[in-house]
């Protein structure tokens, strides 16, 4: 999907993209790598709330400008943002329903998202430097797609450093500035708010560009900022709101920004969903 020069002024999220393959656990591969970026280790997730009431829970869904942040934020610091909101909105929806209800209403879905009890996701740092490598191709190639400017989808991405996963999904925005905002605009659209949510992943990773970001892309696009959210299951196709999620072992060696991601596995060979 692409978006002319006339949409500049209005920050959007994009079309969810899923996709499931063949049944089975997931046999973790040995790892040869090493997990750099500075977020949320897998090991700390937890099986209950992240936060408890409105104030606590708010306060992890920072409403400041991260593009003007004073010293600038890092692309790992506003990752480390995005999935504590994330993870409070999934645990504590309740918290957040006053601000949702100003762009949607929370009551409609608040059934849906609460029961059972959703647990945290984990995040992964291979995953988020996956997310990472696609905003940072949104920015500078001036697209807004899953598929990337080589034409790369999310699984072709995704399978570099986990080749084994058979349920993924992503999610993309581009525009918004603050964390709060686009996790609310997330919430409020049914097919993100559902992946975000479900209990069919367990793992996250995010990736953001923005311009000015210290160390990223030259942002030469559209909107000022790209966000890209990639979710997957742990175990396989096993995941429930009960399971134990697993620590993601990476096959191969965590990927720069500069590594080109191959497309030689045809998306044609799985089944995928695509909802527009």
């Amino acid at each position: 999907m692409t978006f002319s020069k006339a949409d500049k002024q209005h920050p959007v999220i994009g079309d969810v993209y899923m996709i499931a393959g063949s049944t089975g656990p997931l046999t973790q591969p040995a790892a040869s790598g090493k997990d750099t970026l500075s977020i949320q280790s897998a090991t700390a997730a937890t099986p209950g709330p992240v936060c408890e009431g409105p104030p606590q829970c708010q306060a992890l869904c920072p409403t400041v400008d991260f593009t003007k942040a004073q010293p600038a934020l890092t692309a790992a610091a506003v990752q480390q943002q995005l999935t504590q909101c994330a993870n409070a909105m999934r645990t504590s929806p309740g918290s957040f329903a006053s601000i949702i209800n100003s762009v949607c209403n929370y009551a409609d879905f608040e059934t849906d998202i609460t029961q059972p009890p959703r647990p945290p996701f984990i995040a992964d740092s291979f995953l988020s430097t996956v997310a990472e490598n696609h905003a940072n191709d949104m920015a500078t190639t001036n697209i807004f797609n899953h598929y990337s400017q080589n034409g790369s989808s999310p699984y072709d991405r995704m399978k570099v450093p986990f080749p084994q996963l058979t349920v993924v999904s992503e999610l993309i925005a581009a525009g918004w500035t603050d964390v709060q905002s686009v996790m609310v605009q997330f919430m409020c659209s049914a097919k993100h708010r559902n992946l975000l949510t479900s209990c069919a992943y367990d793992t996250i990773g995010w990736g953001v560009e923005y311009a000015g970001e210290p160390g990223g892309a030259a942002v030469s696009a559209q909107w000022p900022t790209y966000i890209t959210a990639d979710l997957a299951c742990s175990v396989g196709t096993a995941c429930t709101c009960s399971s134990t999620p697993q620590v993601l072992r990476s096959a191969v060696a965590l990927p720069s920004l500069s590594t080109p991601y191959s497309n030689a596995q045809p998306l044609v060979t799985f089944v995928a969903t695509l909802q527009s």
